[in-house]
């Protein structure tokens, strides 16, 4: 979800990211006890197996994005550093730590309020759950330890659990270029990432995810062998995906209001739950936009904005 390091956006995989960020945000939004497609008119037109391509790949989305994020950040230590093993890692962790920590702490002083408030999908609702466990997990990126010893987080938090997966990545995987030969660090990610036997087969391999990371690598590879050139009419598909760590971030806060919003207008009839996902879609954006131009004007982004990628790629 959080973005590249580099002062020249590639416009593939942007579009990327900008297939996978609203496939999450459809996922979320189209779950049963929220506002589902299937039962709606849009679900008598359309294939049901269409249906639930569109709203249940969220998950898979997710393993995109830890796909690009991997491939990226070894992309950029090589680029600003000429090779993994000298990897300067104050830098690194003081770019990576200016995108991410304003609009994370940000996020989570508004989950907190809310959550202090007893607004439903924001406040725990389990025993075995607390606004200072969520907190703690949260800021020591263990959130999905947390969510697996005490269940599932509250809809408004439960998207950082992915984030602490990638934080964790972050911060371990320029100490390992360092410590580690190549030819040893790359038996040792192999070994990570396939050690899990019984975990990795029934995640990846039974659902076809592992396919999805491959096929996701061959498409980066390809795009920064050949960069593709902008296409006029894909250009909102790759702004998307400039702005998916703050989409990611974000976008239940507006889930949530517009699946109360809903409810509170038509109750549980779900005829018309269609007629809700592109404005939420929209409003995600309007956000989106708002927090990058925030945390750029306070100069606190750690990436490149849009514009100025547009008119150095143009020259």
């Amino acid at each position: 979800m959080t973005p590249s390091l580099s002062s020249h956006r590639n416009f593939g995989i942007d579009c990327l990211r900008g297939l996978a960020i609203p496939l999450v945000i459809v996922h979320h939004l189209a779950l049963p006890f929220r506002l589902p497609l299937g039962p709606s008119l849009l679900g008598e037109w359309l294939p049901k197996r269409l249906i639930d391509a569109i709203s249940f790949n969220g998950y898979e989305a997710v393993f995109m994005f830890f796909a690009i994020s991997g491939f990226l950040i070894t992309l950029r230590i090589i680029e600003r550093d000429g090779d993994i093993k000298q990897v300067d890692l104050r830098r690194f962790y003081r770019a990576r730590a200016r995108r991410i920590l304003p609009l994370l702490g940000l996020a989570l002083v508004l989950l907190s309020v809310l959550a202090w408030c007893g607004v439903p999908g924001f406040a725990p609702e389990s025993e075995r759950q607390s606004l200072g466990g969520l907190l703690l997990s949260a800021l020591t990126f263990t959130f999905n330890w947390y969510e697996g010893q005490t269940g599932w987080a509250p809809a408004g938090w439960d998207v950082l659990w992915s984030l602490s997966i990638e934080e964790v990545f972050y911060v371990g995987f320029p100490l390992l270029c360092l410590w580690l030969p190549r030819r040893l660090l790359i038996g040792v990610l192999l070994a990570w990432a396939l050690g899990w036997s019984d975990i990795v087969y029934r995640q990846l391999f039974e659902s076809n995810l592992y396919f999805i990371c491959v096929g996701t690598g061959l498409l980066l590879l390809a795009f920064h062998a050949h960069p593709p050139a902008p296409v006029r009419g894909l250009r909102w598909l790759a702004r998307m995906g400039s702005l998916s760590y703050e989409l990611y971030l974000f976008h239940m806060f507006v889930v949530l209001a517009a699946v109360g919003l809903y409810r509170g207008m038509l109750g549980d009839v779900q005829t018309w739950t269609f007629v809700v996902y592109l404005p939420v879609l929209l409003c995600s954006f309007a956000l989106a936009r708002l927090l990058e131009r925030g945390t750029a004007r306070l100069g606190l982004s750690g990436h490149t904005s849009w514009r100025r990628a547009s008119k150095e790629n143009a020259v």
